[in-house]
């Protein structure tokens, strides 16, 4: 069996998608056997993804390289992996699901997420054409006309496919929104699975003091990055944390907060960790006592190992992951409460015992809804064989 996965921009230095991607791999490999398929990764680093992950790669079609032009006739099955791709890229999912039906390879959806509004980059008028719609008073009717086009492009191409699972529920309902869908399922995020690296802690982090991991997302810029610090350097100082900054792209996030860091008063008692591998950053998160991120997969990684989170939400995403642990989300990236959200931090902190004993029950629904989902997978890819 030889499986195609896609659908994400791997290899671009976001290291949620990389988690995603090794998770993916696991799982295939640990219900085919380690010789039961063939995994080839459309990918922007394919030299260090073949190397990492044993695995085949191409490059990264549907992203840099048209969709149509992809090989798809040399694969028994195209998996559109993960993330939050139906709402944050649409178009480039459903080109794929096109490129691989007029190839006639059969293709699943496996843990996609969906946010409840799609992304704005796209689907919101900017610049000449957001002006002269406004000008025309025409901005309200065309974004709707978008929104139904690629609403009506979702319903189209995943009709038929012999598999459909969401990341969660509300996924799904977005889904639904579109079309009927009645057999689409859903589970969890794929990088649940992710396994720890072995990692030291930094030296520089005081043995004693709690620790706090933070990820601000250079995606989507935070409002109000100086009264961000002022909070941070507040906690280090009335409530004896220290910070440890965790960048998910080891690019831009990290760049971003450098710049945080900087306009600290107290960054002797921060570090910013340098951590590129999935399993690295788990082994990091171990470390903190809570977590505050605006990136949903460094909270996935953090809860796999039962640490606390706040999320500063960048659509709904983060709250829906969130709220299966009866945890708080303190306002978006454009809004930040950050009274709310230093109470929280320290209310977790004081609260983590209780925390992971219930945390763990959680976790444990997850990875049951994990395993029947893919018990659902591993069937149509028997059936694929068996054609």
């Amino acid at each position: 069996m030889k499986i195609l996965l896609g659908g994400i921009p791997l290899g671009c230095d976001n290291i949620g998608d990389e988690a995603i991607l090794a998770s993916v791999v696991g799982l295939l490999r640990s219900k085919l056997g380690e010789n039961g398929c063939e995994i080839t990764v459309a990918t922007r680093d394919q030299e260090h993804t073949a190397a990492v992950l044993k695995v085949r790669t191409i490059a990264l079609y549907g992203f840099d390289l048209p969709a149509e032009s992809i090989p798809f006739a040399e694969f028994d099955l195209f998996l559109w992996c993960g993330a939050t791709g139906l709402s944050d890229y649409p178009e480039t999912g459903c080109r794929l699901l096109r490129a691989a039906r007029r190839a006639k390879t059969p293709a699943a959806i496996w843990c996609v997420g969906m946010n409840d509004q799609f992304n704005p980059a796209f689907y919101v008028l900017h610049g000449r054409r957001g002006r002269l719609a406004d000008l025309l008073h025409l901005r309200g009717i065309l974004e709707k006309w978008m929104v139904w086009h690629v609403r009506s492009r979702i319903a189209a191409e995943l009709q038929n496919l012999p598999l459909v699972v969401m990341r969660d529920e509300p996924s799904r309902v977005e889904l639904r929104r579109c079309a009927a869908f009645p057999d689409a399922i859903y589970a969890a995020d794929t990088a649940l699975l992710q396994t720890s690296s072995p990692y030291p802690r930094p030296e520089a982090l005081a043995p004693g003091r709690k620790v706090l991991g933070v990820c601000i997302s250079a995606q989507r810029r935070m409002a109000g990055l100086d009264e961000f610090a002022a909070m941070l350097d507040d906690l280090i100082q009335k409530e004896d944390f220290q910070v440890l900054f965790l960048p998910m792209n080891s690019k831009t996030d990290a760049e971003l907060m450098a710049g945080l860091q900087a306009k600290m008063r107290e960054r002797s008692r921060t570090v910013l960790a340098t951590a590129t591998e999935p399993g690295e950053i788990q082994t990091l998160t171990s470390y903190c006592d809570v977590i505050v991120s605006s990136r949903l997969h460094l909270m996935i990684l953090g809860l796999n190992v039962l640490v606390p989170c706040v999320g500063i939400a960048r659509g709904s995403k983060i709250a829906n992951y969130l709220e299966q642990y009866d945890l708080p989300v303190a306002g978006s990236v454009d809004c930040c409460d950050f009274a709310v959200l230093r109470s929280q931090i320290v209310r977790l902190a004081a609260e983590k015992s209780t925390f992971v004993q219930n945390a763990s029950a959680v976790r444990k629904q997850l990875l049951d809804r994990m395993d029947a989902a893919s018990e659902r997978l591993t069937a149509v890819i028997r059936h694929l064989e068996n054609k």
